[in-house]
């Protein structure tokens, strides 16, 4: 069995709890740190999770190279392997920050790798909502990429008054983010089977939950939102419930069907939608990797590829 076969899973399990992780205790719990006393047991929980979230943001980005570099141990790093290795060595690598030159450079570098793993991505999904969710986070992430080196070449060109249409075309990304977990729930509302009113109470629960936050607070929640997964709200707040409400259990069937490919995909949603943190950028990196793989299964053992006499 390769080393892509035998530690995939693994890996893969452990980047997406450690990342889950960071989630909680970094990207959500760091802002809600900014409303809390800061004295007491209330300070002394706060600063605790702040640590294990730092672990874990830590371990996840450890994890996330290790996954990478096993995806382009396993298929077609030729095609793939010199965008991903330059992009994660600019997004680990320390120092000052890049020109703005270097840095468009390395979003385009960041637009067509993704391009490339999200064809093969799109070739190896089987069913056409998995394959129509996957072509939407795709084009979302093009979409950002492609924004990103329009603005930094604005920038180095010297251009006045910023790039045009950025704003408009992050806020149709945005809603293009969202549409994606809705196909993805798709199968599952068509197919039904057995726990299908489990992942029903998950959905209503995932979209009360949020529907009570903006309800409760708005702005905060639209803080969390913002700085978590880099949604800024921007549409009505029933389009964000839709999506949750019927993205959480899609997500889940998916796993539950595949857990190779749905933890892959997972990836992707966990990134979030505005990459603002170097991590984020491995994720989607990691995600399509994996994605792109055949069928994205684990290598068969010596004895099943054994044909019968």
């Amino acid at each position: 069995m390769s080393a892509l076969g035998e530690y995939r899973g693994a890996a893969l399990r452990l980047v997406w709890w450690a990342t889950l992780a960071e989630l909680l205790l970094v990207r959500i719990v760091s802002r809600v740190g900014i409303f809390i006393p800061k004295s007491g047991m209330a300070l002394t929980i706060y600063r605790t999770a702040i640590a294990v979230g730092e672990v874990a943001f830590s371990f996840s980005l450890f994890m996330g190279v290790a996954l990478l570099v096993l995806a382009l141990a396993g298929h077609r790093w030729w095609a793939w392997a010199p965008g991903a290795a330059a992009g994660a060595l600019v997004m680990i690598a320390p120092g000052p920050v890049p020109p703005a030159g270097w840095s468009m450079a390395v979003a385009l570098v960041l637009c067509g790798t993704i391009g490339v793993m999200g064809a093969g991505a799109l070739r190896a999904a089987a069913d056409p909502w998995e394959r129509a969710a996957m072509g939407v986070v795709l084009g979302v992430h093009a979409l950002g990429y492609l924004v990103s080196a329009v603005q930094l070449g604005w920038e180095a060109f010297g251009l006045p008054d910023g790039a045009p249409l950025v704003g408009p075309a992050l806020v149709a990304g945005e809603l293009l983010a969202v549409v994606a977990p809705v196909l993805l729930a798709v199968p599952l509302l068509r197919r039904g089977g057995p726990g299908r009113g489990g992942l029903g109470a998950i959905g209503l629960g995932s979209a009360a939950a949020l529907g009570a936050a903006l309800l409760v607070n708005a702005d905060i929640t639209a803080i969390l939102a913002m700085y978590s997964l880099g949604f800024t709200l921007s549409w009505s707040a029933f389009v964000y419930m839709i999506a949750l409400g019927l993205g959480v259990p899609g997500l889940v069937a998916f796993v539950r069907r595949d857990r190779l490919r749905g933890l892959s995909l997972g990836l992707l949603f966990l990134a979030g939608y505005s990459l603002g943190v170097n991590q984020q950028h491995l994720l989607v990196l990691a995600g399509w990797a994996l994605l792109s793989l055949p069928a994205a299964r684990i290598a068969p053992s010596p004895a099943e590829e054994v044909s019968p006499a």
